[in-house]
């Protein structure tokens, strides 16, 4: 659009530098694919930071009449929806792409168009600017420079936690003790990435207790670099969600590193989790995690499981004699550019009897389903899991015994094959998960793929991975955990009218 306004001007010339292949592209994403034009209720009321008011003088320069106009005069066709919003007719993004590039094509001879080929510097000149591209090529004597930076690459996340009781204690330094745990830049198999994932609660707490309301939260990235991932722009990464989202989403998909199938989004989720836990330890559940095995190699001794201080070993490890083993097998999957997978036991302690329901929502399904959501979870088990398959019922069956002295209504167990389920419903013993964790799926060797012509490619990932996702991962499914939990735990609250 600003091109084509410079254009307006017989008496001007102009250059267009778009970074990516082919110029405009990022249209059609916005809007979700349909390309929100503009609003007829455009104001500075609408717009929220620091400043509101920083938007007045572009609105009452180019005022949503103008914005009109100018797509009409273009031959583009608009409609009004009911909130104000106005799209093309079409219902499409391509529709808004399509006219402008054909109003481009049109300036042949006063329109110079370069694409493919990023700048990497932009100084003044005297009276004008000097601008230089990644190729080296440098142009001079620009009168006037409009920078269009983009969006980042995941800048922000957050959420919104709704049915948290009222007066629950609660602060950002609750949240971010959880959040230290997840971010990376720590532990032998992190990334060089620093983020500081700080919290802001912004609503849903008054004076340090939570008031009943919605919690919405939101967490900084501060160190995101979207031109990591420039190079996939065409490509599909092997073992990534970009195939999938390009078929669902009919072509569109966000390349560079950000949106739902990124591991960032996880830290909302950890964020929920601390709310979590602290209505469950009201009951006085808590919940554990550690790393069982990675990279194939697994705990042995069983009985030497400590998840209390798994939190103060290198991996999250659940003993002490893991973290050895595994420095070998981090050290020989980074000499080959290539990443591990692993197993996270995840214990919550003290889970009264009696959560969940016996159809639909057994919890073990909620669970499975809350783990499974975990986008680097592969595998799921409840208790013995697939081992319970190799077993007879003799063998896998839970023996019942009576409490000393004996009491109604009550009982203790000889073993706990079950994970602390039975029939979908919570026993009252610990509830014992496990997650398989595939490996990392970007590594640093050159895979096979197509680009999104159908034809053969290779994609070599750039940027900053971590070698695995354990142990940032466990703070994940501990949170995933706790949630569902909550969720049964208030559930059930509800339903009891005695209590």
């Amino acid at each position: 659009m600003a091109a084509l306004t410079a254009l307006s001007d017989p008496r001007n010339r102009v250059t267009l530098l778009e970074r990516q292949g082919r110029v405009g592209r990022k249209l059609l994403s916005t809007g979700n694919g349909r390309c929100n034009l503009s609003n007829r209720h455009a104001s500075p009321a609408h717009y929220h930071g620091a400043d509101s008011d920083f938007c007045r003088p572009a609105l009452e320069a180019f005022p949503v009449a103008e914005t009109l106009r100018f797509f009409h005069q273009l031959g583009l066709v608009t409609v009004e929806e009911p909130d104000g919003k106005l799209y093309p007719r079409s219902n499409t993004a391509n529709s808004v792409l399509d006219v402008l590039r054909l109003a481009l094509e049109g300036q042949p001879d006063r329109l110079t168009l370069r694409t493919g080929d990023p700048v990497t510097s932009l100084k003044r000149r005297g009276q004008g600017f000097a601008v230089t591209l990644e190729s080296g090529e440098i142009l001079r004597d620009m009168d006037c420079v409009i920078l269009a930076a983009g969006g980042a690459a995941g800048s922000k996340v957050g959420g919104v936690l709704d049915g948290c009781p009222a007066g629950i204690p609660l602060c950002e330094a609750d949240i971010q003790k959880e959040l230290d745990r997840r971010k990376p830049g720590q532990g032998p198999t992190a990334t060089k990435r620093k983020e500081a994932d700080a919290v802001r609660l912004l609503s849903g707490v008054f004076e340090g207790v939570t008031t009943g309301t919605s919690i919405a939260f939101y967490i900084a990235n501060e160190d995101q670099r979207s031109h990591d991932y420039g190079n996939l722009a065409e490509v599909f990464r092997p073992g990534q969600a970009d195939w999938a989202y390009f078929r669902k989403y009919n072509g569109v998909r966000d390349y560079r590193g950000g949106g739902r199938a990124s591991g960032r989004e996880t830290a909302a989720r950890v964020a929920g989790g601390v709310i979590a836990r602290k209505i469950l330890a009201l009951r006085g559940v808590e919940v554990l995690g550690a790393c069982v095995a990675l990279g194939g190699v697994a705990v042995q001794d069983w009985a030497a499981l400590d998840l209390e201080g798994a939190r103060n070993r290198p991996y999250c490890a659940a003993t002490d004699a893991m973290p050895a083993l595994w420095d070998k097998a981090v050290a020989a999957a980074r000499k080959a550019g290539d990443t591990l997978g692993g197993i996270v036991r995840v214990e919550a302690r003290h889970v009264p009897a009696g959560l969940g329901e016996p159809v639909f929502d057994k919890l073990e399904a909620l669970l499975g389903h809350a783990i499974m959501s975990v986008g680097a979870v592969k595998g799921f088990s409840v208790g013995e899991g697939f081992g319970a398959a190799a077993l007879r019922g003799s063998q896998n069956n839970d023996p019942l015994l009576p409490q000393t002295p004996p009491c109604p209504g009550a009982a203790d167990f000889a073993s706990n094959h079950a994970g602390g389920i039975l029939g979908g419903i919570s026993s009252g013993q610990d509830i014992v998960l496990h997650a398989a964790v595939k490996p990392i799926a970007s590594i640093a060797i050159r895979q096979r793929t197509v680009d999104k012509q159908g034809q053969a490619a290779e994609a070599l990932i750039g940027g900053r991975h971590d070698l695995a996702a354990i142990p940032r991962i466990v703070p994940v499914l501990e949170a995933m955990t706790a949630l569902t939990l909550a969720d049964a735990l208030l559930l059930q609250l509800r339903m009891d009218l005695t209590r």
